[in-house]
């Protein structure tokens, strides 16, 4: 009983670990989730948003969870990304089908400024090309 107890403490203690953003505009409210991958942007949906990248080595850093590194992934490019809740299956799926890493991204080291940052430079970029059609 006492270990079930702790398990389930563990686990909620894992999910605060995540990065998460919500995002509202007027009465319009997302949520975004970070993730760290190995997955090249064209395998990205368009809402999908990269929030940082480099060699897999510094990125993978990010993860909430360890991960093995080995030699074949050292030369790996990995990033930090932003996937809105509603796209995360569908994102996790193409990602690993596609044989990539999917991994949540630690909240105390994607900072939730460098989230925001990303996500209205997105959107900025999207009301000006769209004015300027």
């Amino acid at each position: 009983m006492r270990q079930q107890r702790l398990d389930r403490v563990g686990a909620n203690n894992r999910k605060r670990l995540r990065g998460e953003l919500v995002q509202s505009i007027g009465d319009l409210t997302r949520l975004y989730l970070a993730y760290v991958t190995t997955a090249p942007i064209e395998l990205d949906l368009p809402k999908t948003v990269t929030v940082d990248e480099g060699p897999f080595e510094e990125v993978i850093g990010l993860a909430a969870d360890p991960v093995t590194i080995d030699a074949a992934r050292t030369r790996m490019p990995a990033r930090v990304v932003l996937v809105e809740s509603g796209d995360r299956a569908w994102q996790r799926t193409t990602y690993l089908g596609n044989h990539h890493l999917f991994l949540a991204a630690d909240r105390w080291l994607v900072s939730l400024e460098k989230l925001q940052s990303s996500l209205w430079q997105r959107l900025e970029r999207r009301v000006v090309s769209a004015a300027a059609a």
